[in-house]
């Protein structure tokens, strides 16, 4: 991915690309971080590359980095379902099971049914920790 941003330094999509290889292929989150801020400083309004950090974040624990990349997606991707799904899974991660909910049922709205299913174990996490306490 190192050739593929030296060959091309000014296009965007080769930083996502190197950034998205990186966490998933590689699994190298620093080299992945590295990418996703070069993109950033390029062009802040693209709106899955905060998507990618989010998710970075929630792998490293850096829970106050995570839903602030989140925040930052919906932000710039204020009318897609994704960023509110990706936003329920850092509240789940964090164990905010009806914040969690609230956000996965605001992406089956926009359209993605497949977030139904997990706004469903939101509220039974929701109900599950009622009855511990």
């Amino acid at each position: 991915m190192k050739a593929l941003v030296n060959a091309y330094p000014n296009t965007l999509q080769a930083y996502h690309w190197a950034s998205l290889h990186a966490h998933h292929t590689d699994k190298d989150n620093d080299s992945a971080i590295k990418y996703a801020q070069q993109l950033i400083a390029m062009n802040p309004e693209i709106g899955p590359i905060y998507n990618t950090t989010g998710y970075i974040y929630l792998d490293r624990k850096e829970m106050m980095k995570a839903r602030t990349a989140f925040e930052d997606y919906i932000a710039y991707s204020a009318n897609e379902a994704n960023p509110y799904d990706s936003m329920a899974d850092y509240y789940m991660a964090n164990k905010e099971y009806e914040k969690a909910a609230v956000f996965y049922e605001k992406a089956v709205v926009m359209g993605m049914s497949s977030a139904a299913e997990r706004a469903k174990k939101a509220k039974e996490m929701i109900t599950a920790s009622v009855k511990e306490n």
